[in-house]
């Protein structure tokens, strides 16, 4: 690294998997350590989970960490119950599965679900600018053939943004 070009990474730690931080390294050597089986992060335990459990996005929200997962059912000829759950942690590490009570499922309420449809694979992110309306600070993306838009004013309470998607071309379009 040329003087002229300091990076200040302030007390921030990095992590050195190439060479973008480093101008000189002498008699040193990066070693990756493989990686260690250790606390499970999410379990399939409820009956909304028992056909499948994937597709996980997590995030952290002033001392929470949230977790949206992708579960369901899978029926005959394996159609599937496409269901959004939500889990959180304090240390990222111990998850819960709090009763939510906010959408039904076989007749009762008493579940972790914040999304059954439209669509799959939640990405949520909080929206900080400061000018984004309160019912609608917290924003996700979902997808069928189409892609969705959905808000929500705490991360929980989902609804469509608006009443079209905002991109019919397919998540992965194909080549023509």
């Amino acid at each position: 690294m040329v003087d002229n070009d300091v990076r200040h990474i302030s007390t921030h730690r990095q992590l050195f998997v190439d060479d973008f931080w480093i101008s000189d390294a002498n008699g040193v050597s990066r070693k990756l350590h493989p990686p260690q089986k250790r606390e499970t992060v999410l379990e399939r335990e409820k009956p909304w989970e028992q056909g499948y459990v994937s597709y996980m996005g997590t995030m952290k929200d002033g001392d929470t960490f949230r977790a949206y997962y992708r579960c369901g059912e899978i029926g005959d000829q394996g159609a599937r119950t496409e269901i959004t759950a939500y889990q959180e942690s304090a240390d990222g590490i111990r998850w819960e599965k709090p009763n939510l009570g906010l959408m039904e499922y076989e007749g009762s309420r008493d579940n972790n679900i914040v999304w059954m449809g439209p669509g799959a694979n939640m990405a949520p992110f909080k929206d900080r600018n400061p000018r984004a309306p309160e019912n609608e600070r917290y924003k996700a993306v979902v997808r069928t053939n189409d892609l969705w838009a959905l808000v929500s004013p705490d991360g929980l309470n989902w609804r469509q943004m608006q009443k079209d998607p905002i991109s019919t071309d397919g998540p992965f379009d194909s080549l023509n």
